[in-house]
This record gives structure tokens, sequence and C-alpha cells, in this order.
């Protein structure tokens, strides 16, 4: 009976509830600067020095970047241009060629004519 008595205590000692103590409020943290030494000071001091130094490489490296590409789009669109020109000029040249050589044929044929070869004459207009 008594180790039942014993049980029952530890028991309802488990199932009784517990306080739970509140935290208590922290103190804001200390920024890294105003908790550095003079020499983790100079560190930070320097860290942020080659940082400003870094990007102002890389905005220059991106600037000149974006210029590169600038001048590419350009000559590109001038190549194109050229390409475009240049097609033109061709069919001009070809359609040229093509009434040149039509009239080259039409003046052998009225040479030929001329020189008695009726078959080469153009047709007489009918009346």
């Amino acid at each position: 009976m008594i180790l039942l008595h014993a049980v029952l205590l530890m028991v309802a000692q488990v199932l009784q509830p517990v306080a739970v103590p509140e935290p208590a409020p922290t103190a804001p943290l200390p920024t890294a600067e105003e908790a550095a030494t003079p020499d983790d000071a100079a560190a930070i001091s320097a860290r942020k020095r080659l940082n400003a130094e870094v990007k102002a490489r890389t905005d220059a490296s991106d600037a000149g970047y974006a210029a590169a590409q600038a001048a590419y789009q350009a000559q590109m669109r001038e190549h194109q241009a050229a390409v475009e020109s240049t097609a033109r000029a061709q069919a001009e040249y070809e359609a040229a060629r093509a009434a040149y050589d039509q009239r080259q044929r039409e003046i052998a044929d009225w040479q030929a004519c001329v020189n008695g070869d009726k078959t080469r004459c153009p047709p007489k207009p009918q009346k």
C-alpha cells in the first residue's frame, strides 16, 4: 500500500502543470563596429574600403561591357544594311543584264534580217 501511495504521489507531481518563466528581455546586440576593438575596427574599415573598390571596378566593367555590346549591335545593324543593299544591287544588276541580253538578241536578229536571213525578221504588221 505504501508503494501505491508513493506511485500516486509521483504521478500527481508529473501531471501538475509547471509554470514556465517569462523570458527576460534581452538588450539589443551591439553592432559589429560598436563591439569591435581598435584592431577589429581597422579591419572592418579596410574591408569596407576593399568592398567599395571592388564595387567600383565591377561597375566600370559592367559599363564597359554595355558599351561594347552597344557597339556590337550597331555594327550588326550596319552589316545587315550592307547585306540588304548588296542584295538590292544584285537584283538590279540581274534585271539590267537580262534587258541588255534581250536587246542584244533583238539587234542580232535585225542584223541577220538585213543580211538576208528572213527567218529572223520581225513579223510584219497585218493590215
